[in-house]
């Protein structure tokens, strides 16, 4: 199952030059696996009912073109691989005109611990 979701970027989440920050891109890629895992059920209510954690164990961001002056961008995630983003952003001109390109690719890695009381 693929899990999709479009996300806004504001002015404070690019630099200078127009690039998405490092860091809403990785709040982008939270949010999409927690919605992901609540969806799966396995989402916050489940984890800190059972005295569990979410854990990240590894990630490897593949870029392959410039996140620059976006607008919006929209994530993909493979629920049945669970470690898979794509994420693909919506490029609007001026023209009115859409145009879908693969920007990058993560393959991550997420475990659930128990936590001991």
């Amino acid at each position: 199952m693929l899990f999709t979701k479009e996300y806004e970027i504001k002015y404070y989440e690019q630099n200078v030059n127009g690039d998405l920050k490092e860091s809403a891109l990785l709040n982008f890629l939270q949010d999409i696996a927690t919605l992901s895992a609540e969806s799966l059920g396995f989402g916050p209510s489940f984890v800190f009912a059972n005295n569990y954690a979410w854990v990240v164990l590894k990630y490897h961001i593949e870029i392959f073109a410039p996140l620059r002056n976006l607008s919006s961008i929209v994530i993909k995630l493979n629920q049945e691989v669970l470690q898979n983003f794509m994420l693909t952003v919506i490029l609007k001109y001026m023209m009115k005109k859409i145009i879908y390109v693969l920007l990058l690719h993560l393959n991550g890695y997420w475990l659930i611990v128990v936590q001991k009381k």
